[in-house]
C-alpha cells in the first residue's frame, strides 16, 4: 500500500467512524425520549441497521486496501 492510498484510507475510517458515532448517538437519545414500544421497536431496527451498514463501510474499505 502507497502512502497516498494509506492516508485517503485512513481518512475515510476516521470520517465513517464519526458518522457513525454522531448517528449512534443521536439514535440513542432518541431511544431513551421515546414515548412508546413501538417507538423504541422502530429505533433499535434503525441502529441495528446503521451498525450493520457501518460494517459493510469499513469492509468495503478494508478490500478496497488490495
Amino acid at each position: 500500500m502507497n502512502g497516498i492510498h494509506a492516508g485517503s484510507y485512513r481518512s475515510a475510517l476516521t470520517t465513517a467512524q464519526e458518522e457513525f458515532e454522531l448517528d449512534m448517538s443521536r439514535l440513542k437519545k432518541a431511544l431513551a425520549d421515546a414515548t412508546c414500544f413501538e417507538e423504541e421497536e422502530a429505533i433499535v431496527l434503525q441502529m441495528r441497521e446503521r451498525e450493520a451498514k457501518h460494517r459493510d463501510l469499513v469492509a468495503s474499505l478494508q478490500r478496497s486496501l488490495f
